[in-house]
């Protein structure tokens, strides 16, 4: 089993500022040779981060996903202010971070299995791990602890708001169910549905 590799949702996604590096283009180009799970477990491929991070539709204005693992984290590209932007995280589990400052360097993480998720880290242990040579991954990685305060403070702002209905709109509700339900139901379910809705 190869890796899935599909750079043209991705691409779709970016800002027209923006174009992917050459060396993360090598990068995915070298994986749809590999063995699936020699460098990880992960597709790449964009993904709609809104329904795993609870997050706002404008919220793609600024995150563009470029990995799925195989847990159900994503990793993306978030565009702050006019800045470059930073490659983060976004766990299954609701964890989240700045994994690295450029796609370079993520790059470069993922070689030193030193991103933080799992799955990118992990390797299987029936393939023999084989990082591809690329050309512009940089030896060392810079830090991204003040970065993660930033990405943190954004998430929140972008968090999705429930909104629960008002009484007096849960009543209409009601009465608009019993008028489509009532002709379908016998009499004795019809009375028990109705104690229900009083005893709620």
């Amino acid at each position: 089993m190869k890796y899935k590799v599909r750079l043209s949702g991705i691409e779709k996604q970016l800002r027209d500022s923006f174009s992917i590096p050459a060396s993360f283009l090598a990068f995915a180009e070298s994986a749809k040779a590999l063995k699936y799970g020699s460098v990880g477990f992960f597709s790449i491929g964009y993904v709609n981060p809104a329904p795993i991070a609870n997050l706002r539709p404008e919220a793609r204005e600024f995150l563009t996903t470029i990995m799925s693992l195989g847990d159900g984290s994503l990793v993306g590209l978030w565009f702050e202010e006019s800045r470059k932007p930073l490659v983060v995280g976004l766990g299954s589990e609701g964890q989240h971070s700045v994994i690295a400052n450029s796609l370079p360097e993520f790059l470069a993480r993922i070689r030193n299995s030193t991103t933080g998720f799992e799955d990118l880290d992990a390797r299987d242990e029936n393939e023999e791990s084989s990082f591809p040579r690329i050309r512009g991954v940089p030896l060392k990685v810079t830090a991204t602890k003040r970065a993660n305060t930033r990405f943190a403070k954004w998430l929140s702002s972008m968090e999705r708001t429930v909104k629960f209905a008002s009484a007096a709109s849960g009543t209409r509700i009601s009465e608009r169910l019993v008028e489509i339900l009532g002709p379908h139901m016998d009499e004795d379910d019809f009375s028990s549905w109705q104690l229900r809705q009083v005893i709620r």
